[in-house]
């Protein structure tokens, strides 16, 4: 019997314009956008989305227009009044008001355009507004920088008037950063969930001929498991402070300066007591690079693994964890590695009993209770592979 032939579903993919609005002092943060895009990739991808950004110093052109630089050209190369997602920055300026605008700046006419919008009953664009709290080096006598520094407070209180915690605070450019990535994956998941038509065709697997519901690899408790870490260990947990920490710290908010040492010598003990017995080891045969490049270098030496050696309190777990997000937010870009490895923090502390192996160990940390995941999937995810695996804790295993 012949069956008729199979035709390929079409994907169709939802493309999201963001508006990146704000004065000039905030080049760094503007230039950091396209990087948090792409780091957006991989999830965008599960949920049929493509982000395309623009900013005025990449989609304009000089040209002069009867009613103004910003209406005649800003708005028609921006296309803010079809922005999906308007994001906001500032610093230390407001910028140069224009008559043309009413006496108003182009990031004020810009962003209150699109809050009008939304007041006019509109659901888009979603708006988001970063305040750079870190002081800026304003000299006393400079009395512009300090005009300019007193408009921006004084907007920043209008917009926060529409509502409390509407203005973001960040420390830094490399803050916003890893803030904005945050936000805009916590955005997307809630605005669009994965559906399982959403996800992207893959290979049938050896060890089963088609996805169903109650497949523990559907891509919808894949999904859940990737949110679930990355709550996890999205914050900081501090020990030892008996006040109650208001605002949680970001994880990737933190400087943990870690290096790795690479092994150029051709033979010799691979096996080290600690950083400062490695250190003596290699002697000169070894050159540092940062950890995020780690993963790299050793796959250039056919080696598979990175091993973190340092004392207590020297960032070990910390970076541990910065590492699976990064592997989450990024798709190891940053990293070297393959887009599609799936991270797993692994404490090695609740590792009682061997006798059953390694594997049942990975697939009882995979498979914790408040994960909200499938009987299986554990298991099924370490039989699939594709797994990066995070031991954190070498010297509290029990034996």
């Amino acid at each position: 019997m012949v069956g008729a032939a199979h035709e390929p579903k079409e994907t169709r993919v939802r493309r999201l314009r963001l508006v990146v609005v704000s004065p000039s002092d905030v080049a760094a943060e503007r230039a950091a956008v396209p990087r948090v895009v792409r780091a957006l990739r991989r999830l965008c991808g599960e949920r049929g989305l493509l982000i395309d950004e623009y900013r005025w110093e990449c989609d304009t052109y000089p040209a002069f227009r009867a009613e103004g630089f910003q209406r005649g050209v800003v708005d028609e190369r921006l296309g803010l009044a079809d922005a999906d997602l308007v994001i906001a920055v500032f610093w230390a300026r407001l910028g140069t008001p224009d008559d043309n605008l009413g006496g108003k700046t182009g990031t004020q006419y810009e962003l209150d355009g699109a809050l009008d919008r939304l007041i006019a009953g509109q659901k888009l664009p979603h708006v988001a507004v970063y305040y750079n709290s870190t002081p800026p080096s304003i000299d006393r006598r400079n009395k512009a920088a300090k005009l300019q520094q007193q408009a921006l407070h004084d907007y920043l209180e209008q917009l926060e008037a529409r509502g409390e915690g509407f203005v973001q605070e960040y420390a830094g450019s490399d803050a916003f950063e890893a803030r904005l990535l945050a936000d805009l994956e916590t955005l997307l998941r809630d605005a669009y969930p994965l559906r399982h038509s959403d996800a992207v065709p893959k290979e049938p697997r050896a060890d089963a001929a088609a996805m169903s519901d109650g497949d523990p690899l559907d891509p919808k408790h894949i999904d859940c498991y990737r949110r679930a870490i990355e709550h996890e260990h999205a914050h900081l947990t501090l020990a030892g402070f008996k006040t109650r920490i208001r605002v949680p710290i970001q994880l990737e908010e933190l400087h943990v300066p870690l290096h790795a040492m690479v092994d150029l010598r051709p033979d010799g003990d691979a096996a080290f007591a600690d950083s400062a017995h490695a250190a003596i080891c290699l002697g000169k045969a070894t050159f540092e690079v940062p950890l995020s490049q780690a993963f790299a270098e050793a796959a250039a030496r056919n080696r598979r693994g990175v091993v973190i050696l340092g004392d207590p309190g020297a960032g070990k777990s910390t970076h541990l964890a910065r590492l699976l997000l990064s592997q989450l937010r990024t798709g190891g870009a940053r990293l070297g590695l393959a887009p599609d490895l799936d991270p797993v923090f692994l404490r090695l502390r609740e590792l009682k009993d061997l006798s059953a192996g390694l594997d049942a160990f990975i697939e009882s940390q995979l498979q914790v209770a408040d994960r909200d995941l499938p009987a299986g999937f554990g298991k099924a995810l370490l039989q699939r592979g594709r797994l990066l695996l995070l031991f954190d804790g070498l010297d509290e295993v029990a034996d």
